[in-house]
Order: structure tokens, then C-alpha cells, then sequence
């Protein structure tokens, strides 16, 4: 769903008045409003729900407000609340999930139920926005996204925003039909390992190809290429797209908010690219090696055992097959 255009009506006929509202999916058992709160218009979206049950605990203070209004015995509704503008874009992309959530169901009484799977979905992702990216994950997305700018360039840019599932939860961050990449970047000096933080990501049951794609990067204040100016390089590349608004709500999956760009003041160089095959004996723990009870491991493994395993751009590239039979 799209409320841009809702959003523009309603700023256009609010008056003095409390609220200015509007129902939207109006077929559906849902009881959904976009409202205009208050003085100070507070962009709201009002659910109307019988349960309460999973809405308790719920995220705020990320520029986003989210509250259970009791208005009656048995009636309350859910309000969320965009009280920093700056968040607007994620506010748009997390209302949207929700509202796609409560008209899902058939019953009124599951409305709360789905909307609170989806609302705890998003709890974290809220929490962190504050303060934006980690160093580790801002350097983690920067690698991530020179490997999509290598794909758009072979290929194109709308497969390459396609294939970047890591966002959505996938065990590596780039599959491409049946070859998958799964991208580290380093930034120490001489870097001698690689983190591998799940049992899943060097799983390639049913791939043809898994690479391990390695970046060594320097990282400088004021000089080299920092992530806000790739994201806008990115923006510029994608801007005639279909899957341009894919790009921008992967970012905000990521936690890439353009509220916090000014924090990234560090720069990229790329030192050197190392990318691994990883197949037969390549040293690695999957979900197969681990007994019952034992999950979500962490490993490093060190660079200077599977040097045999390395191979090149255009060996990868060739079997790479994006968008082909």
C-alpha cells in the first residue's frame, strides 16, 4: 500500500479541527484510519482492534510512536505515530507492513494477532534507528553494496537490487538463481581471519556455487568513499528501475536511515578483494555437523587455510548466470 497521495488529501483539508482522518481498505474486516492529530498534524495510522494480546511492550521513542487507546469496553485501537519527519520514509514502509497485516485476515479477531507478529518484527530494527549503524555493520553494508554496483555493472542494476536478499533474512546476501555470495568486509591492517557468524551462511546445499567474497578496506576520516556518497552513487544508478523502491526499503531493512549520514564520516579504500570457493573440504561448521541443541554459532577461519579455494572475478562471473535459462 501507498498513502502518499492519502497523506497529500489529507494535509489539504485539515482545519482547526482535533484530527482530520480517512479509512482505508474499506472491504476488508479491518478497521483502519490515516489520521492528522492535533496541532501539529502527527501522521497517524489508527487500527481498530478486539484483541490486546501480544500488543504490550511496544517500541517507541525512535521518532515513531506506537500506543494501545482503550476507547470503550471491548474497543481499543492501536495508534502509530510519526513524530520526527525525518523518519518519514520508514514510517511510510513500517505503516504500509502493518496495514497489509490486518487486511490479511478474514476475522476481526486476528487483526491483533498479525499485527503484533509484524510490530515485533520491527521492534529491533526501531530501537537501533536512534542511534544508527555500528561501525562493524556500516563497514558490513558498505561491502555489500560495492558487490551489488559489480553486478549491476556485469549485468543490471535491477537484478542486482532483486538478488540482494541478505535484508530480508536470508543465510548469504546475494543469490543469484543458483550461485550465492556471501560478502565480509575487514578493516584491520594485515586481516587474518574471516567471522562467520551462523551455521547457515557457508551452507551451500543445493547451490551450484557459494563464493565467499572478502573486502579489505582502509578506513580514513575525511577521504575516500564514504557510504552515504555510494548510497547516493547507488540511488542515481537505480533511479530508472522497477526495482528502485526495493532499494530503498532494503536500506531501511538494513538500518540505513538518510537522518544519520552525516555520522558516517569515514571513508573506504578498497586494499585488496579475495573471493573463495567454497565447496568440498573448505574449512566450515553447517547445520548438518551440529548435534541437537547446538545453534547459532560463531567461527572464524583463518585466511591463510583456504587460499587454494580462492578464485577469480571472471570465474565467478562465468558462472554466474543472472536471468538466463
Amino acid at each position: 500500500m501507498s498513502f502518499s497521495e492519502t497523506w497529500e488529501a489529507l494535509d489539504r483539508t485539515a482545519a482547526d479541527a482535533p484530527e482530520s482522518r480517512r479509512r482505508i481498505a474499506p472491504d476488508s474486516v479491518a478497521d483502519l484510519w490515516l489520521v492528522l492529530k492535533g496541532s501539529q498534524k502527527l501522521r497517524t495510522l489508527r487500527i481498530g482492534v478486539t484483541e490486546t494480546e501480544g500488543l504490550q511492550d511496544l517500541p517507541n521513542g525512535s521518532g515513531i510512536n506506537v500506543d494501545l487507546i482503550e476507547v470503550g469496553q471491548g474497543v481499543s485501537y492501536l495508534e502509530v505515530s510519526l513524530v520526527n519527519s525525518s523518519y518519514s520514509d520508514v514510517f511510510d514502509v513500517f505503516i504500509s507492513d502493518l496495514a497489509n497485516a490486518a487486511t490479511s485476515v478474514r476475522e476481526r479477531t486476528e487483526i491483533a494477532a498479525a499485527v503484533a507478529r509484524r510490530i515485533h518484527h520491527w521492534q529491533a530494527f526501531l530501537r537501533k534507528t536512534i542511534d544508527g549503524l555500528s561501525p562493524e555493520s556500516l563497514r558490513g553494508l558498505y561491502g555489500e553494496l560495492k558487490v551489488l554496483d559489480w553486478i549491476g555493472k556485469q549485468f543490471n542494476y535491477n537484478d542486482a537490487i532483486a538478488c540482494w536478499v541478505g535484508p530480508d533474512g536470508f543465510s548469504q546476501d546475494f543469490h543469484l538463481r543458483n550461485v550465492a555470495i556471501e560478502v565480509k568486509t575487514s578493516a584491520a591492517k594485515n586481516p587474518q581471519s574471516i567471522l562467520i557468524s551462523s551455521e547457515r551462511q557457508l551452507d551451500s546445499k543445493g547451490l551450484e556455487l557459494l563464493a565467499l567474497w572478502h573486502w579489505s578496506v582502509d578506513e580514513r576520516l575525511d577521504h575516500g568513499e564514504t557510504l552515504p556518497l555510494l548510497v547516493s552513487t547507488l540511488r542515481s544508478l537505480v533511479s530508472s528501475s522497477a526495482n528502485q523502491e526495493l532499494f530503498e526499503n532494503r536500506l531501511l531493512e538494513v538500518g540505513y536511515l538518510n537522518i544519520h549520514a552525516s555520522r558516517y564520516e569515514f571513508g573506504f579504500e578498497i586494499r585488496d578483494l579475495q573471493i573463495f570457493e567454497v565447496r568440498d573440504v573448505f574449512p566450515r561448521l553447517v547445520e548438518e555437523d551440529c548435534p541437537p541443541g547446538l545453534g547459532d554459532l560463531k567461527y572464524s577461519i583463518q585466511i591463510g587455510a583456504i587460499t587454494q579455494f580462492e578464485i577469480s572475478e571472471s570465474s565467478l562471473l562465468a558462472r554466474i548466470h543472472l536471468g538466463k535459462g
